[in-house]
């Protein structure tokens, strides 16, 4: 439980990781796991995930969200990682400037590129991964079972930033427009700070829709 007062599913497990304070999500289904934006200390991820095979999901590129990942592999040989093609070179440029701000080598696992809209099922249930460019040109949110993983899409009062290379604050505004259509019970899981609901953001969505 957060300072919200809301709760996670018992199969959903929330760790926040790394310098940046990243939300890396755990999902351990009964037949696999899903692990959501590893952004660093793999091996402390891979102990929460007990289901396998395991699939690596990110919601974008920026290295504070895929920072683990090798890590990760090094303890799941057998697992597949997703990310959005759009931000391929994100992951796996040496030249990008953000990867050298933050000292960090380019990616060395291999994934699969996916362009949204893509279904997924987990526990019988299907999942959505949904594009919503803005915050990196590929952007992508995780949308099932009342729950949303919005990267850095949305936060508790707050938005992605738009100023880093590919960010578009008008895109970040379209894709925050889509997020008026879940319902206000929606539980938002961010990519950094606590958990909220689309109800509570609602009002701050409207305000930035509206620019």
């Amino acid at each position: 439980m957060e300072g919200t007062g809301l709760l996670l599913p018992a199969w959903i497990t929330k760790l926040c990781v790394g310098l940046h304070q990243t939300n890396s999500y755990i999902l351990n289904g009964e037949k696999e796991s899903w692990i959501l934006d590893p952004g660093a200390e793999g091996n402390r991820i891979v102990q929460i995930g007990s289901a396998s095979p395991a699939r690596i999901i990110l919601t974008h590129g920026h290295a504070d969200h895929w920072g683990g990942v090798d890590e990760v592999f090094q303890r799941l040989a057998n697992a597949e990682l997703l990310y959005p093609k759009e931000d391929e070179s994100l992951l796996y440029q040496a030249d990008i400037s953000l990867l050298r701000l933050l000292e960090i080598a380019p990616l060395r696992t291999q994934g699969t590129p996916i362009t949204p809209p893509l279904f997924l099922e987990m526990n019988r249930q299907r999942w959505k991964l949904q594009a919503t460019p803005g915050h990196t040109p590929g952007h992508l949110v995780l949308v099932g079972e009342g729950l949303l993983f919005s990267g850095d899409l949305l936060f508790r009062g707050g938005i992605g930033r738009t100023d880093l290379p590919g960010g578009s604050f008008s895109l970040l505004c379209q894709s925050l427009r889509a997020m008026l259509d879940f319902p206000d019970e929606m539980i938002v899981c961010p990519g950094h700070g606590p958990l909220t609901t689309i109800g509570a953001e609602r009002p701050f969505l409207e305000s930035m829709c509206a620019l």
